[in-house]
């Protein structure tokens, strides 16, 4: 106080000098915050448009750059989703009139894009599905960066975590086009983000987050994993058990409006083809392999001999593992890292595995990044003195390995003589194929749903259950399989067979070779299916 008064004095006794000199010094003030301000403002928009760009272009220009372009296959996957909601617009029961092994969310999230297919062409539709699916990413990535800042983590943590999912290629690799893994990333990254930064969650938000988890679940029965962890969490936490009501009750008002007219219309077959029928897929990877998919290893870095596979993979195994253990330091990630360990287990526990199943851990990965790289507060031990660096090498592995990667994608999307094909079929009512995605792209799909043409969307889905399902014998030898399926590709009036993974027998193969051929193009041919 008498500072203040003295320094009252003295400006008074300065006059008119002083007043002018400190109007000035507050002016400068006053533009220097004002320009702060902006800068602030400014950043974080610049950090999430760079952080969606990278995710984008490294997916498009994936499938930009591939042997078969935008126009291209995309795999089998991805026409048997196309195709299922395709399917659903006609009127197609799934389950009990078309085989799907999921939860009905994804084909309920397509069937605008495969109305737009029948009001266009089946493959415009298909690519814009495709495209919307490289977009899509991209808002994951963001939403990655979101989740850390409200967590509190500094900038360069949550740019390290947004710039992790954008990069890393066992997120890339599944997000190339129409998969179940990035629509259900995004509804449990959407619901952890309406959860982050909250000490007492609302009533509203808690329940909004449980139907947002709970809709991941409608997309892929595994996200059923991270919604139980994040229930009991809620649980096990006293000031969160308020919250864990509310969101155990949106988690079940979305289920229900999801799939109840599903289970209303086929309750039965439904329960088979998406729950039992995958309980007993043969289990036929083992856990070494999976984590070289993990890993990105079978593609990033192929030239790898067997021992140097096997030591890399022992070191960027424990790489990860140290982070898991420095991010659980941050106790506002803390949760997430507990998610990360359920996926983990569920990948390793779950009967099949496919290289692109990966991208099932891409969010509450990256989220564990962006915390293992934000330094320890004081006063906080590190874990097995790790410190955040860990982080950073964990992420610097993914940057070599998604890299290298890169080099060797031009497979990820292939040629497919669609045009040649779709004149060579004019005029005729149904036309037949191992894999939807042919018909997509010879723009037969919706005509020959029109038609009342027999369609089993996913083909090979067959044989995980009835007359076709055999755990000892391989589909090639199963005479089951050979029978029904070479039934189903003899219905139509011309056939074509892209997948070498439908497994047919050399006896089918050699009868539908001996149909006259009526087109071929990138080592694929269009038979004519004689009565």
């Amino acid at each position: 106080m008498w500072a203040g008064e003295d320094g009252s004095s003295a400006s008074a006794r300065m006059g008119g000098v002083s007043a002018s000199t400190s109007s000035a010094t507050g002016l400068s003030a006053s533009t220097s915050r004002a320009t702060g301000l902006r800068g602030w403002r400014h950043r974080p928009i610049a950090d999430a448009l760079g952080i969606a760009a990278l995710a984008f272009v490294l997916r498009f220009g994936i499938v930009l750059f591939s042997n078969g372009g935008p126009g291209g296959m995309y795999g089998y996957d991805a026409g048997v989703y196309y195709s299922a909601a395709d399917a659903l617009t006609y009127g197609r029961v799934p389950y009990r009139e078309f085989v799907f092994l999921h939860p009905p969310g994804l084909m309920v999230f397509l069937t605008p894009f495969a109305a737009l297919g029948r009001l266009t062409t089946d493959h415009a539709g298909y690519v814009v599905a495709n495209l919307f699916f490289n977009v899509l990413p991209a808002i994951n990535a963001v939403v990655v960066w979101t989740i850390a800042r409200r967590w509190g983590l500094s900038r360069r943590s949550a740019v390290v975590g947004g710039l992790f999912y954008a990069g890393w290629w066992g997120g890339i690799n599944a997000e190339i086009g129409v998969r179940l893994e990035p629509l259900g990333t995004f509804a449990f990254l959407a619901g952890i983000l309406l959860l982050a930064g909250q000490e007492h969650p609302s009533r509203r938000r808690s329940a909004a987050a449980g139907a947002l988890l709970a809709a991941a679940c409608c997309v892929k029965i595994w996200w059923l994993a991270p919604l139980l962890v994040v229930l009991g969490w809620h649980l096990l936490h006293r000031p969160l058990r308020r919250a864990a009501g509310f969101l155990a009750l949106g988690a079940v008002a979305a289920a229900a409006a999801v799939t109840g007219p599903f289970l209303a219309l086929a309750g039965n077959e439904m329960w088979h083809r998406v729950v039992s029928d995958q309980l007993g897929r043969k289990y036929h990877t083992q856990p070494y392999v999976r984590i070289q998919f993990l890993a990105g290893l079978r593609k990033g870095l192929p030239f790898l001999p067997t021992p140097v596979v096997a030591l890399v993979v022992l070191v960027i195994g424990a790489v990860f593992v140290g982070a898991i253990a420095v991010a659980w330091r941050q106790v506002a990630a803390r949760m997430v890292v507990a998610v990360l360990v359920a996926q983990f287990l569920v990948l390793n526990a779950a009967p099949s595995f496919f290289n692109f199943y990966s991208g099932f851990v891409a969010g509450s990965l990256a989220l564990t990044i962006a915390a293992a790289v934000e330094p320890a507060a004081a006063g906080t031990r590190a874990p097995a003195r790790l410190d955040h660096r860990v982080g950073f090498a964990a992420a610097a592995i993914a940057a070599v390995v998604t890299l290298g990667a890169l080099v060797h994608s031009r497979d990820l999307v292939d040629p497919f003589p669609g045009k040649r094909f779709e004149r060579a079929t004019a005029g005729m009512r149904c036309v037949m194929a191992d894999s939807n995605s042919a018909l997509i792209l010879m723009n037969r799909l919706s005509s020959d749903l029109a038609n009342g043409c027999p369609n089993w969307v996913d083909v090979t889905g067959h044989t995980y259950y009835g007359a076709a399902k055999s755990d000892d014998l391989t589909r090639a030898q199963n005479p089951g399989w050979q029978r029904l399926v070479l039934r189903y590709l003899r219905a139509g009036e011309a056939v074509v067979v892209v997948r070498d993974g439908t497994g047919l027998s050399h006896p089918t193969i050699r009868t539908l070779e001996a149909e006259p051929a009526l087109a071929e193009g990138y080592g694929y041919v269009l038979y004519r299916v004689e009565p």
